[in-house]
């Protein structure tokens, strides 16, 4: 079982990267389970950047013990209570970044901190489901499937 560090007994810190990752997860439209490199190809998508690992292990990790995303066998998925917040999102905006904006804000992420290290995200966390090597392996999944879109079958990973 993984540890992580909380402020009291109940309640999760939330980092910078969390809203990215969660709203990756609702827009995967995949109601199973979303394997990482659908979740990385979301959250390229969306920030037009890719998630470190460390943003992936600490932030699903975090999310799945605030009950914002379930874990299965197909991957992570919304929760109940997510989509149900995700619905209410929907009704303000459609903007991408305003709807990170609502997560945070639904998280208590505190706005943009200029100290935040994506590289520190999974700091005092322990959740073997994810590591370096499996979201690296994800990453090239993603990049093979990105080549063979474009017609270039080449080897990228």
């Amino acid at each position: 079982m993984g540890k992580i560090k909380v402020q009291n007994r109940n309640t999760i810190i939330f980092k910078d990267g969390d809203s990215w990752v969660l709203l990756a997860v609702i827009y995967t439209k995949n109601r199973k389970g979303a394997d990482l490199s659908e979740i990385i190809a979301s959250g390229d998508m969306i920030n037009h950047a890719i998630f470190t690992w460390q943003e992936l292990q600490g932030g699903l990790y975090r999310l799945l013990k605030g009950g914002y995303i379930l874990e299965s066998s197909d991957g992570y998925r919304p929760s109940e209570k997510t989509l149900g917040l995700y619905g209410k999102i929907l009704k303000k905006t459609t903007s991408v970044l305003k709807q990170m904006e609502l997560l945070s804000k639904e998280l208590n992420v505190d706005e943009l901190l200029e100290n935040y290290d994506p590289a520190q995200a999974n700091q005092d966390i322990d959740y073997p489901p994810i590591n370096e090597r499996l979201v690296n392996a994800a990453y090239c999944e993603y990049k093979e499937k990105l080549s063979i879109k474009k017609h270039d079958r080449k080897k990228l990973c």
